[in-house]
């Protein structure tokens, strides 16, 4: 919804947003809208992307971070992530309220994350997981981890 691009341009980055529908709240934040699949950038075109709670809604994951890794140098991934099958049936419900989206998202635990990483020969340079209540009921757990090519 921008809102993340928003706080960046007002601490100076310049922010390029990318989605596949404009549901942005701000008037001066609109994203490149593209299909899903093919980011319409050159290689490398960026030092940085930043995928915030993106992943779990694409039908294709791995395309779509081989896509985001092919236009930048490193990723800044935040995802919901789980470490049980009941941390995996909080951050569904959660997810699913929260986004008023009541269809199966493909959650991975940060291991299975990594794999796929490695699969690819990326780097994980980083790696922060926590976990979150809102509104004092809905829990879920994130990780945010760095990769590099």
């Amino acid at each position: 919804m921008g809102s993340f691009a928003k706080c960046m341009v007002i601490d100076g980055y310049s922010v390029t947003g990318l989605d596949v529908d404009n549901t942005s709240l701000w008037k001066e934040i609109q994203p490149v809208l593209y299909d899903g699949k093919k980011i319409p950038f050159r290689n490398n075109k960026f030092d940085n992307a930043t995928v915030v709670c993106v992943l779990h809604h694409c039908k294709n994951q791995e395309g779509v971070l081989k896509e985001i890794m092919r236009v930048s140098k490193r990723a800044v991934v935040i995802e919901d992530t789980y470490r049980s099958s009941l941390e995996h049936l909080s951050i569904s419900i959660r997810d699913s309220i929260e986004n008023w989206e009541f269809y199966k998202h493909t959650y991975r635990s940060f291991q299975e994350w990594k794999k796929l990483c490695e699969n690819n020969g990326w780097k994980v340079k980083h790696v922060k997981s926590w976990s979150s209540w809102d509104f004092g009921v809905l829990y879920g757990h994130q990780t945010c981890f760095v990769i590099e090519q």
